[in-house]
């Protein structure tokens, strides 16, 4: 879990996701561990990890499934 004091990691994005297909909230609550972190900052955090790893190819979102993010 990501704690307000710590980086939120590339690779933990991915290995979070090599479970299964995850919703941009269910990522939120999985890699962010305070409530309140979760409404803000991690939103903008993590959507911009999402965008980079997204741009890299090493993941995709299938906008057809509920805005799905899947590994590549």
């Amino acid at each position: 879990m990501i704690t307000a004091n710590s980086m939120l990691d590339l690779a933990k994005i991915i290995k979070a996701l090599q479970t299964g297909p995850k919703t941009f909230g269910k990522l939120n609550n999985m890699l962010f561990e305070q409530p309140a972190v979760r409404f803000f900052p991690a939103p903008p955090i993590l959507e911009s990890h999402l965008q980079k790893l997204i741009t890299e190819k090493k993941i995709r979102k299938d906008k057809s499934v509920s805005n799905m993010f899947f590994t590549a």
